[in-house]
């Protein structure tokens, strides 16, 4: 894609020598970044790159150690949230600043500081989202609504400011490919109206599509400024990482007809807390040696069928499922807590990583000792651990993981995102489980944990393990998956092998209406869909 020509001296926002200190390291060391008006200009990077940092910097939420901005040609100190928005600078990160207990026209009116009337402010809003084909809802509360719809709600915000700048951090994580190519429509208009678009990122596809130039960052300094559609893909993602990323060929097996490691049988949950979801009636099977995917966006049930499985839900929903609703090598599980089913060979990796993961200010020894056997670090006086074996085991995670650690004794937070990732799948990769569940496992990870992660995964499913990967990354779940179903308002569709659909047909049903569900799955199953 060849942008259109924009004036090189028309800079909306130039930063010069800009560096900010987080802890102990740069995130952002000297950087330059000139940014055009009516331009999309991609910040690439890996994880823990500065991406995000530098993002914070531009819309006035973090404040740098050093550095000049300039702003449409003048030089300004660098601003907060509110000086930024009267600039024009508008910001759509992750987490959503949202207030997910208010309705979406609260919402909105939030944002505008309630200087006109509900009624006044929702229909120019409406006014807004329709000009640009965004849907908003205004009585829905944000709790309800999906990733996407979110997302769109914030557009919406700033679009009725009128930004000159908005940066977006992640825009395409938890959209489904329809939900992407929309977002990219979206953005190609505001170019063309003149508005200048910050589109960090750490994919490589969506710059070289959307994107007229991409600055490069790695470890907190600018490796290069480009133009994506003259670069070779490799190129730049070797800049990204300092190397050639590595490819991981996953074996596909056909293991339909070996007995099941993981059973369930028609799981369903009457749950009735706040902002749960109830499971109705899940099935599925996995084999030794298989890796099965569970499609979903967030907030579609993946995090009750997690506990479900786990052992995790609380007791008075917990009660109501069938002993053999779960079942892990042919023994009833449903009805056993999370000790028992571990006992069993069942191995868990929330979402979450820290408070369900690992616990932030406990050493990585103790953390390891939280998931060890007894028998691995029992001492020979009963009720007393063998603190040598514990550390040798946690050594040895250290080693097998590839964990940047100085010792087993530093706690757990201390860990950079990808390394406490890695850490805490070598944890239960080490007791070489039987069934592995794990929830979106290279998430906010560099490249290199990412693939140390798929790899350890893969080698675990090729020892006979059973895995189940629930993730809303389509990418990720075809590249590691045999088999791959959909998770939907607490219902799953059919498992299918990846060669036999395709992201987009996942990502269809992945949005699809209760109504919908049934029918796009058999409409997928006959190659209809």
């Amino acid at each position: 894609m060849i942008p259109p020509d924009p004036d090189p001296l028309a800079a909306r926002l130039e930063l010069r020598h800009v560096s900010k200190r987080v802890v102990d390291v740069w995130a952002c060391d000297r950087v330059d970044l000139t940014l055009r008006r009516g331009e999309i200009h991609a910040l690439l990077g890996d994880h823990g790159a500065g991406k995000s940092t530098l993002g914070k910097i531009v819309c006035g939420l973090a404040k740098p150690d050093g550095g000049v901005a300039i702003w449409e040609g003048r030089r300004c100190q660098f601003f907060g949230p509110r000086e930024a928005r009267r600039l024009g600078i508008g910001a759509v990160l992750r987490p959503f600043a949202l207030v997910e207990a208010l309705t979406v026209a609260e919402n909105l009116a939030l944002a505008a500081g309630w200087r006109e009337s509900l009624a006044a402010l929702v229909a120019r809003g409406c006014a807004v989202a329709d000009a640009y084909s965004l849907v908003v809802q205004p009585n829905r509360p944000v709790h309800c609504l999906s990733s996407a719809e979110r997302q769109q709600v914030e557009i919406v915000r700033w679009l009725m400011g009128s930004p000159k700048l908005l940066v977006l951090d992640e825009p395409t994580s938890g959209l489904t490919p329809q939900e992407a190519e929309r977002l990219f429509a979206l953005l190609l208009r505001l170019r063309s109206e003149g508005c200048t678009c910050l589109y960090i990122t750490h994919r490589l596809a969506e710059v070289v599509a959307i994107c007229d130039r991409a600055t490069v960052l790695r470890g907190g300094r600018v490796v290069g400024l480009y133009e994506p559609w003259r670069v070779a893909s490799e190129h730049l993602a070797e800049l990204m990482v300092g190397r050639i990323p590595e490819v991981i060929d996953r074996p596909r097996a056909d293991r339909s007809s070996d007995p099941p490691r993981l059973q369930v049988r028609d799981l369903s949950t009457d749950d009735g807390r706040p902002f749960a979801v109830s499971l109705q009636k899940i099935g599925f099977e996995v084999a030794a040696g298989e890796i099965l995917g569970i499609a979903g966006l967030e907030g579609n049930g993946q995090a009750e069928l997690i506990a479900a499985l786990g052992g995790a839900l609380p007791p008075a929903i917990a009660v109501g499922i069938a002993a053999d609703a779960v079942q892990i090598d042919g023994t009833p599980a449903g009805q056993l807590d999370a000790g028992a089913r571990r006992s069993l060979g069942l191995a868990v990796i929330p979402a979450e990583r820290f408070g369900c993961g690992v616990v932030a200010t406990l050493s990585l020894a103790g953390n390891a000792l939280l998931t060890a056997p007894r028998a691995a670090v029992a001492s020979v006086v009963p009720g007393f651990l063998n603190l040598r074996a514990l550390r040798r085991r946690t050594e040895q995670i250290l080693k097998d993981a590839q964990v940047a650690a100085p010792g087993t004794g530093v706690p757990a937070g201390s860990l950079s995102g990808s390394d406490r990732q890695r850490f805490i799948v070598g944890r239960e990769v080490v007791r070489t489980p039987r069934v592995m569940i794990v929830a979106s496992p290279t998430a906010s990870i560099d490249a290199a944990a990412a693939a140390a992660v798929e790899q350890a995964l893969i080698d675990l499913a090729a020892g006979g393990a059973a895995v189940v990967v629930l993730s809303q990354d389509l990418d990720e779940l075809f590249s590691l998956c045999d088999r791959i179903a959909v998770i939907r308002l607490g219902r799953l569709s059919r498992a299918r092998p990846c060669s036999g659909w395709t992201p987009t047909q996942v990502g269809t049903l992945m949005t699809a209406g209760p109504e919908q569900v049934v029918a796009v799955d058999r409409r997928v199953g006959t190659g209809h869909a």
